[in-house]
């Protein structure tokens, strides 16, 4: 009888690693990964343009992002006839703002440039985490407006830490939740995620509510347009 029972708990355990090892922070990745279209699929995309706009009280500022993998990206937008942008590449940023009467672009600080850089990337930073130097460690599971997730924490190489909130039926990011300093104060930048639909071979969502902004839905996401690195400069900066 006490050999049964050794081995009905012997079961379980086993049982019960294999509940865990089938949640393992590498096989969230791997479903993650292909989720959005696969591996390959995804390090084919080396620049991306997405169009459209910002929901601000009821009005529509049109939004243009167009980020070259890992070497730059423009922000543009439009309002009241006129458009400001921000540049960030590998080294150097810059803002133009003309709605609070900027007359010229203006550099960013040092600080502000490394904060920024990594919007370089077009994907996630869980995406090939190790090979980009950073750490990732599931969490558990958590709820995002009543659909379960995984919580899963990643550490940059600069230590920055962003959480992602990956759904577990579809393996999709719905959150992502990152700590930032803004004017001195330290704030939770909370963005949600939704209308994912393919792009060529690779889903994208098309809506972002961001907790300081607010939301922005894309009418055409292009892949693999035509930039150079000249897109972001700033000509005589």
């Amino acid at each position: 009888m006490n050999f049964k029972r050794s081995l009905l708990g012997l079961m379980l355990a086993i049982s019960s690693f294999s509940v865990v090892s089938a949640q393992s922070i590498e096989e969230i990745h791997n479903k993650h990964v292909a989720a959005l279209g696969g591996a390959d699929q995804i390090k084919a995309v080396k620049s991306v343009k997405m169009s459209g706009g910002i929901n601000a009280n009821g009005m529509k500022i049109p939004v243009t992002i167009q980020i070259l993998n890992g070497k730059g990206f423009k922000v543009e937008f439009t309002a009241m006839g006129m458009t400001g942008y921000q540049i960030v590449n590998n080294t150097k940023g810059w803002n133009f703002s003309p709605f609070q009467g900027q007359t010229k672009p203006e550099p960013m600080t040092e600080d502000d440039v490394k904060k920024s850089q990594d919007d370089l990337e077009i994907f996630n930073d869980f995406i090939d985490y190790a090979a980009k130097g950073n750490t990732a460690e599931n969490l558990g599971k958590d709820d995002v407006e009543g659909t379960e997730c995984f919580k899963i924490k990643v550490t940059l190489k600069s230590g920055k830490e962003k959480t992602l909130y990956i759904a577990t039926d579809n393996y999709l990011v719905l959150k992502e939740t990152e700590k930032t300093t803004v004017n001195g104060a330290d704030i939770e930048i909370s963005t949600m995620y939704s209308n994912y639909k393919k792009v060529g071979n690779v889903m994208f969502p098309h809506t972002m509510n961001i907790s300081v902004q607010g939301e922005i839905s894309f009418d055409t996401i292009e892949i693999n347009p035509t930039l150079d690195a000249k897109t972001f400069e700033v000509s005589g900066k």
